[in-house]
């Protein structure tokens, strides 16, 4: 087995460190600058389903093309550099379509250096893909913590308006090139097959798993309705001063605890772990169907715990049940999954903030998530029974081989 390398490490997550200093700079203000732009409820939510959705759709494209090609670097590299150039042309928006392209542009570059990013990082820690995952998803956090505790101080002590203060993020993000400069990539043969055969040689345990995160993205809201859930409890000045500061809780303990989680995966299972993650986000997303102003820090710091404990080790899971071979399809077909879910719930929670009310958006979501953490809990024996026959089948491979 390949030994660990903890600079690649290092140096992509410090190049996610000031990638999500410059993201979480627009992410908390995007809503609220769409609305001043004049979009709606339905958009808004739309919107962030599909910014997530149209990222990790692409997800499984770039990450066949990065297994087939023998390259990953090209494509971390392309995806950085596309993302801010979007973030410029998004600071010159004055109308709501135009933002809501140059918005859904940037996930582009996202989805194009995701998958094999995240590939990458699992070739490099293949004895630790919990700490290496985990340390990655906190040094992101801590960008993103910069980015939105910056934001907060701009807006608070300079008064700069949204566009001005969605420029100086894009500056920001074109430093996230010059870490990538030492990332070592490792040589591998080019992969000949089929985007369609990858499917079918994915493991029956990730097939079913991947059912199971389906029903999961489904209620995964995007954070746009959080901040909106948050603005719906503020007045004045505060509407926009509240949610920045709730996001900087969220983002705190974001942090926090990604590292922790990572360590938990590789101590008691994927499977166990990404439980823990689905039992709280579910109480999350039911804790924000009642939210109340005194409890705002409280349920954005959850919301923050929650996300910790699942956006890193449901990749980390994955990744260790797929072989070196086709280890960024499998990365990207989860991934992709799990964005056209968040497209179709986003749009379904949309529909039901417009018709009922926000906080029956958030019960619809919490409600998805919780049958998700009740099929991880009845599928669990089989989900052994398919581990064993796959062990069985590689056993008996080697064998052959020999």
């Amino acid at each position: 087995m390949r030994e660990n390398n903890k600079r690649n490490i290092y140096l992509l997550a410090w190049t996610s460190l000031l990638n999500d200093m410059s993201s979480e700079m627009i992410m908390p203000i995007l809503p609220m600058f769409l609305q001043s732009l004049g979009a709606g409820p339905v958009v808004i939510s739309l919107l962030g389903g599909l910014r997530d959705g149209l990222g990790n759709i692409l997800k499984m494209l770039f990450g066949h093309i990065s297994d087939k090609t023998g390259r990953r670097k090209v494509f971390i590299v392309g995806g950085y550099l596309f993302s801010s150039v979007c973030k410029l042309f998004l600071a010159i928006s004055r109308s709501w379509p135009f933002a809501m392209v140059f918005a859904l542009l940037e996930r582009v570059g996202k989805g194009m250096r995701n998958a094999p990013r995240d590939a990458l990082i699992a070739e490099s820690m293949p004895k630790h893909e919990g700490f290496g995952f985990g340390l990655h998803r906190m040094m992101d956090t801590i960008g993103a913590i910069l980015g939105s505790l910056l934001v907060l101080l701009l807006y608070w002590g300079l008064q700069l308006k949204f566009n001005l203060l969605i420029l100086i993020a894009a500056i920001i993000g074109f430093l996230t090139l010059i870490p990538l400069v030492w990332v070592k990539e490792y040589r591998r043969d080019p992969v000949a097959r089929s985007l369609v055969f990858d499917l079918k040689v994915l493991p029956g345990k990730m097939k079913l798993f991947l059912g199971i995160a389906f029903l999961y993205s489904l209620g995964e809201l995007s954070y746009m309705l959080f901040i909106s859930r948050a603005e719906y409890m503020a007045f004045g000045r505060y509407k926009i001063l509240a949610p920045l500061a709730f996001y900087v809780a969220f983002n705190v303990l974001y942090a926090a605890f990604s590292v922790p989680f990572g360590l938990l995966l590789d101590r008691i299972g994927g499977r166990r772990a990404v439980s823990i993650g689905y039992a709280l986000m579910t109480l999350t997303l039911f804790g924000f169907a009642f939210f109340r102003p005194m409890w705002g820090f409280v349920l954005f710091g959850l919301y923050g715990i929650s996300k910790a404990a699942l956006q890193g080790n449901q990749t980390a899971y994955v990744g260790r049940m797929a072989s070196d071979e086709i280890k960024g399809t499998a990365i990207g077909t989860f991934q992709t999954l799990a964005g056209i879910a968040m497209i179709l719930g986003n749009l379904i929670a949309g529909l039901i903030w417009k018709a009922f009310g926000l906080r029956w958006a958030f019960i619809y979501a919490g409600t998805m998530t919780g049958l998700a953490l009740i099929f991880m809990f009845v599928f669990w024996r089989k989900m052994d029974e398919l581990e064993k026959k796959q062990e069985r089948s590689s056993i008996w491979l080697n064998k052959r081989l020999r």
